[in-house]
């Protein structure tokens, strides 16, 4: 019998999975979604779509939709971390197109494979917070896009005063922003051209930057004597009880303790 360990948890939009399992084999199968995998320590042969390769410490495994695969360790050890998306899903948080797949299932990056392991072992922890982790999520997939050769990412050289365009009309509709795909549409670029080339300008991809700038707002509102309901709705949070968890995690106090305060 197969010694196997492992640890699930389910999201909105993906789930996360963390496996030990140096003796199991997991036989043909296919997903109807994107698994998104990194070893963590020993080695695995793998065999996708009737190709075979092997896979060690630190290596990233992008599987797509409907590929047929399977794989067992070639170790004494073997774990693994998985994230499994479905393409509506993994479209939404990254602004391409829902037919996207990566090109390179093996592509090498170990500071990709390692943020990707420190992701999945942060969501699995129940404290996480689950906004934070699909723009965290959102980034590193078009991260991993980058590396796999995937072929939405194309030469397109974003200005710096388009970027500017984007910010200004984040912050013009700060309670209810534009669709990535909208404004990337209306400057001619691709959603993962805008997120590059916007991060490159800015330091943060479109919708974290825009939180940043709503906590900012929020302080000055808060500062002001503005009440908490109006600057809650204001800036675009689904309800009083998300603006104060927000605004905790980036500040360390709640709105109403950071009033009394400043």
């Amino acid at each position: 019998m197969s010694r196997i360990k492992s640890k699930f948890r389910r999201f909105g939009r993906f789930e996360v999975a963390e496996f030990d399992c140096p003796d199991h084999v997991f036989s043909k199968h296919s997903h109807d979604e994107f698994v998104i995998g990194a070893n963590i320590t020993g080695r695995e042969t793998v065999t996708l779509d009737r190709r075979s390769f092997e896979a060690g410490d630190n290596q990233l495994t992008l599987y797509n939709p409907a590929q047929v695969q399977s794989s067992h360790a070639n170790s004494t050890v073997w774990s693994f971390v998985s994230i499994y998306m479905r393409p509506r899903d993994f479209a939404a948080l990254t602004g391409i197109d829902e037919n996207a797949v990566f090109e390179d299932p093996t592509p090498t990056s170990v500071s990709l494979s390692k943020s990707l392991i420190t992701f999945v072992r942060e969501a699995l922890d129940a404290s996480a917070d689950e906004d934070m982790l699909n723009l965290r999520l959102g980034d590193l997939l078009l991260d991993l896009l980058d590396v796999s050769g995937a072929a939405q990412l194309g030469a397109e050289r974003p200005s710096d005063m388009q970027m500017q365009m984007v910010a200004e009309q984040l912050m013009d509709h700060i309670a209810e922003p534009p669709r990535l795909a909208d404004m990337a549409q209306h400057l001619g670029l691709s959603p993962v051209a805008l997120v590059r080339a916007f991060k490159k300008a800015y330091g943060l991809p479109p919708f974290e930057w825009l939180n940043v700038q709503r906590i900012n707002t929020a302080r000055q509102q808060l500062r002001r004597g503005h009440p908490l309901t109006e600057i809650a709705y204001d800036l675009g949070y689904a309800d009083q009880p998300h603006f104060n968890r927000r605004f905790k995690a980036a500040t360390g106090l709640t709105p109403s303790r950071f009033q009394q305060v400043k």
